[in-house]
């Protein structure tokens, strides 16, 4: 018999936000946001594809969607390129979370696919709540 161990590490960080809740849960679903910050970053923008949907658990409007990360100036060489899966590079993030709702019970759920360990993902979540 063979038994396979998976060990997963877990991180948990607390920013403040000057705006609201809703007004930083409204970002989330501006793309302009998300252009703004992967530009930032040096990074290319591209939405793969998005889907709007009313969760049949709750009726609460959701969002689902794949966005492609490139980077402006691909950082691998190019003699190196060839050897990897995607040779440009670019990261996929899956992502789903409701509307209105961003209390940790409804928080944000996505997953980072990497361009080196295309079999492998960082999973993640996000939520938001009041400061006490």
């Amino acid at each position: 018999a063979c038994a396979v161990l998976i060990t997963m590490r877990e991180f948990h960080t607390s920013h403040e936000c000057e705006l609201s809740c809703a007004e930083f849960w409204a970002l989330r679903l501006d793309e302009g946001f998300d252009k703004h910050i992967a530009q930032y970053d040096g990074q290319v923008f591209n939405m793969v594809w998005i889907d709007h949907f009313d969760d049949p658990a709750n009726g609460e409007k959701m969002v689902k969607r794949r966005v492609r990360l490139t980077f402006k100036e691909n950082p691998v060489p190019k003699a190196l390129r060839g050897m990897l899966k995607d040779p440009d590079f670019a990261f996929h993030v899956d992502a789903k979370w409701y509307h209105k709702l961003y209390d940790e019970p409804h928080a944000m759920v996505y997953s980072l696919q990497l361009p080196v360990f295309s079999d492998r993902a960082l999973r993640a979540s996000l939520s938001c709540r009041r400061r006490a």
